[in-house]
């Protein structure tokens, strides 16, 4: 008889937005996996989870992270004993990296140019301590350039396409009653909940005059207070119910960021079949490429692309396809 698998996974600073939808996924793909017990670590709540999952409260944030990550997690080990530790912190426990599967999901870490201390810290772990571990990347893309840049066994990298879970109808109808109410003749959303450089919302603000002259209206997830211009609303953070409430009602997607692992609401939005405009970027291109070309994702170079495009493709509707399932056998056959 097979002895019973332990996998201590760390998903302790998955709290909201892409990351939350990853370990909730995982999580649903784990409650099959009936011969393997999962001790997870996370702030996430869950409902019916089967006896050979075990959820244990765990949060952490910012440098508590990276600490946790690899070396404060030992006292989970020592009273576990697990088989592998699967991360979704981007990196692992220094102390026995052939126990460790990542999944590492911070493009800029790949990038050059980024002086962050925590990018700094991620590239030295990663090059001088977990160079035993499976690393699980999001596309053949993203793979390509982690090999690249950190140089290890082609055997050690894994592209996994995440998927994710369609989450009941939200029950609130005050933020899709204002959006629908609106006078606008076009209603969009920019899924985007914090503001970076590479999130590239400055392309979307210089469209101001070309917004408002086709009675255009943009809902972000940006934080209420960020001041911006008349033709884009802020909700600030909302749950994924609400989200895929918002998908239903606004007319088109809008996502301009310049360097992603995945972007995964423009595939949770591709499914309505209605117009998603993105940035052409790199891994964006890859992933047009990946599905077959999707005549809804509407790849645009700038912005008078982008006004070119959008007259052209604005009352685009598609049939429906579905993008949600991932490929987490392969995480699950690693371990």
């Amino acid at each position: 008889m097979l002895q019973e698998k332990n996998i201590l996974v760390n998903a302790s600073a998955a709290k909201t937005g892409g990351a939350e939808t990853i370990i909730r996924t995982f999580v649903q793909e784990a409650s099959l996996s009936s011969d393997i017990n999962f001790i997870i670590l996370t702030p996430l709540k869950f409902e019916n989870v089967p006896n050979h999952i075990q959820l244990i409260d765990y949060y952490t944030s910012g440098l508590n992270t990276i600490f946790f990550s690899t070396l404060g997690i030992i006292k989970f080990i020592k009273k576990y004993k697990p088989n592998k530790i699967l991360s979704f912190s981007n990196i692992n426990y220094i102390l026995a990296p052939s126990k460790g599967i990542t999944y590492f999901h911070q493009f800029k870490a790949l990038e050059d140019g980024h002086s962050d201390i925590k990018i700094k810290i991620y590239r030295l772990l990663i090059n001088f301590f977990l160079r035993k571990n499976i690393f699980i990347l999001q596309s053949e893309y993203i793979k390509s350039i982690f090999q690249s840049k950190f140089k290890i066994n082609p055997e050690q990298a894994i592209s996994v396409w995440p998927g994710f879970l369609v989450p009941q109808p939200s029950k609130d109808m005050i933020l899709l009653n204002t959006i629908k109410e609106g006078k606008d003749l076009y209603k969009g959303l920019m899924p985007i909940a914090y503001n970076a450089s590479h999130k590239n919302i400055s392309l979307i603000r210089n469209l101001e005059n070309f917004l408002e002259e086709k009675s255009i209206r943009i809902h972000s997830l940006l934080p209420k207070e960020d001041l911006d211009i008349n033709r884009i609303v802020h909700h600030g953070a909302i749950d994924r119910s609400e989200l895929f409430a918002l998908y239903a009602v606004v007319d088109f997607l809008i996502f301009p960021s310049k360097s992603e692992t995945v972007g995964l609401p423009i595939f949770e939005f591709l499914e309505t079949g209605k117009p998603t405009f993105v940035y052409a970027a790199d891994y964006a291109i890859h992933f047009y490429k990946q599905f077959n070309e999707p005549e809804n994702l509407i790849l645009f170079k700038d912005e008078e692309d982008l006004k070119r495009l959008f007259l052209q493709k604005i009352d685009l509707i598609t049939p429906k396809k579905n993008y949600s399932d991932g490929e987490w056998y392969k995480i699950l056959e690693s371990l």
